[in-house]
């Protein structure tokens, strides 16, 4: 298989306005988890098919989330032979723990 040239950009830092009320739409919860959760959910069952996907949070977010990820490094990346998996499971888990940022992780 060929290495994909397609990149995912999935925009999460807008306020939600035009959909009204105090939480923006992406964050909104269906089925127990927010609207991002479900697009990056549909994104990730399709390995390989894209050289990466990203999550574009709100730039007030973004040096928090720096920040956060870098002191969680050793939990977000386990173990020597960590896989894409793990990584996701283990970010995700730090985000739930962080009141600022756990609107981007899946609700549980």
């Amino acid at each position: 298989m060929h290495a994909s040239r397609f990149f995912v950009l999935i925009p999460s830092a807008g306020s939600g306005s035009r959909a009204g009320g105090e939480t923006p739409k992406q964050y909104r919860c269906i089925a127990g988890q927010p609207v991002v959760a479900h697009t990056l959910e549909a994104f990730r069952a399709l390995p390989g098919r894209f050289a990466t996907v990203a999550l574009v949070v709100a730039p007030e977010d973004r040096a928090h989330f720096a920040a956060v990820t870098h002191q969680h490094f050793q939990q977000i990346f386990s173990k020597a032979d960590v896989t894409a998996d793990d990584v996701h499971t283990n970010t995700l888990a730090v985000l739930k723990n962080d009141p600022r940022l756990a609107k981007y992780a899946t609700q549980a």
